[in-house]
């Protein structure tokens, strides 16, 4: 579960679209796919932070960048174990509630039921890691684009 199984998975997967078999398992290009996505995970969490405008922050702008720290870790966590949901729901759900999803074209309360909904009604392992992905680049896409989803003020770039 986590990252890592799903870069296992990857290569075997795409390869037997060609009617072909690679062994499962880790492989160097595998840990290189791995390490790649880790850095950009990683690169994308610190411009993040560096583009914040003060650095004085109030407690409510700490809780939500521990959140979405909370949130980088389960994304870059290679074996997530059952544990870290345990810190993964409450920073989830504070996140979708504090999150402005007004760039959507559905209604931002609706998005966000159905998102916590989501988190109930689907039983599935990698559930967490596809929720916590649609956050973080959500929250660093709207930071590219100087849009403030967190509430937290944005330096020039």
């Amino acid at each position: 579960m986590g990252l890592k199984n799903i870069i296992e998975s990857l290569p075997t997967n795409f390869v037997q679209l060609f009617n072909s078999y690679i062994s499962a398992g880790p492989t160097l290009l595998k840990n290189f796919i791995f390490l790649f996505f880790i850095s950009i995970i990683f690169i994308g969490g610190l411009i993040y932070r560096l583009s914040l405008k003060n650095l004085e922050l109030n407690n409510e702008c700490k809780n939500k960048l521990i959140a979405l720290g909370v949130i980088i870790l389960l994304l870059i966590n290679p074996s997530v174990t059952i544990y870290d949901f345990y810190l993964f729901i409450p920073s989830f759900f504070y996140l979708v509630n504090v999150i402005k999803f007004n760039h959507l074209p559905i209604d931002q309360n609706v998005f966000k039921y159905l998102l916590m909904i989501t988190c109930i009604i689907v039983q599935d392992i990698n559930l967490p890691f596809l929720l916590s992905a649609i956050s973080f680049f959500y929250i660093i896409f709207y930071s590219f684009k100087n849009v403030d989803v967190l509430g937290i003020s944005y330096g020039k770039r």
